[in-house]
């Protein structure tokens, strides 16, 4: 009768260690899924980031019209709301940059402990 671990080695390591070449290549695709994330999310900040200098850009534009009688208050509330807008979008981008530093670090070292481990 075999032992309940020696059925487990048996059943997931395979014939010539078949089980070890599935966990190098799943932590292969791991580090792979990683650096294709990290990059997304980054692209992804620098979007945020040009939008919201194109909103502030925009805000500059209504700053310089001249609004006369009654169409005055409109224009305070319209740059208000830019002004807003082009805050939050720029704080958004930093905190996707804060995240992409998090990820960028983690891949660096997903990708160490992959090359340790091959190399052992």
């Amino acid at each position: 009768m075999v032992a309940a671990g020696d059925a487990f080695q048996h059943y997931f390591w395979g014939e010539n260690n078949a089980g070890y070449d599935a966990l190098l290549t799943n932590m292969k695709h791991g580090v792979t899924a990683t650096k294709e994330f990290h990059d997304i999310l980054r692209e992804r900040a620098n979007y945020e980031e040009a939008f919201s200098k194109s909103l502030r850009r925009l805000s500059d534009k209504t700053s310089s019209v001249t609004a006369v009688g009654t169409f005055l208050p409109v224009w305070e509330v319209v740059k208000k709301y830019i002004d807003s807008m082009s805050k939050i979008h720029f704080d958004y981008s930093s905190r996707i940059k804060e995240l992409c530093s998090d990820i960028g670090s983690y891949k660096i070292e997903a990708t160490n402990r992959a090359g340790k481990l091959r190399t052992s």
